[in-house]
């Protein structure tokens, strides 16, 4: 499964904490990914195109867009990316970032999936390829206090990457570190239906 590091917070205040990453961090955020085979996710919406320029070659890139010039204008400033449209109207073709079932299409998609919010559980396991987002409930998970000893945000975390039917996970930090703390997360196996129960967890 394929991670990818969302960029939104990048080039404006983004999330619950209204975080706008600096520059340096940005830097550090690009190293931990590197060293871990991570993809990135952005948009033209995200004002970051500055921050990704040339590293198409590098990092595998989801590039979210409206228009057609604003697709023709990253390939030129990052270099390879996976175009992905990030609005409707779409056409057949298009490869989408979707927040309405009424918009699922058979190629690319990115749709929000979480513990909390499973809208698109019968399209997942259907379709040929799926990235999710709001795996942490838009940071929410967070702020949840640990569930019968185990952090909610691992919880959170294991529900998605043991979907057989998810190819890549979109997170989106703040600093380097939190990256770090991501990709740490021990992989459980997770009964739940169970929780609190007798083996209810188990780590894998």
């Amino acid at each position: 499964m394929k991670i990818y590091v969302g960029t939104a917070n990048w080039g404006q205040e983004y999330g619950i904490n209204k975080v706008k990453v600096s520059a340096k961090e940005i830097d550090r955020i690009l190293g931990v990914a590197d060293a871990n085979y991570c993809g990135i996710e952005t948009a033209w919406d995200y004002n970051c195109m500055e921050s990704l320029r040339g590293l198409g070659d590098q990092f595998d890139i989801i590039f979210k867009y409206d228009e057609k010039e604003q697709l023709l204008e990253a390939r030129d400033d990052i270099g390879s990316l996976t175009p992905m449209k990030h609005h409707p109207p779409f056409v057949f073709l298009d490869n989408r970032s979707i927040y309405d079932t009424r918009d699922i299409g058979d190629f690319i998609n990115e749709v929000p999936y979480n513990i909390v919010d499973q809208r698109f559980s019968e399209y997942i396991s259907i379709n040929s390829w799926v990235i999710t987002r709001s795996v942490f409930i838009q940071g929410l998970a967070f702020n949840v206090p640990d569930f019968h000893g185990i952090p909610f945000y691992h919880l959170c975390w294991n529900f998605v990457r043991n979907n057989p039917n998810i190819d890549g996970i979109v997170v989106g930090v703040d600093t380097a570190e939190q990256l770090e703390d991501i990709l740490s997360i021990p992989n459980y196996e997770i009964d739940y239906s169970r929780i609190g129960g007798d083996g209810w967890i188990r780590t894998l």
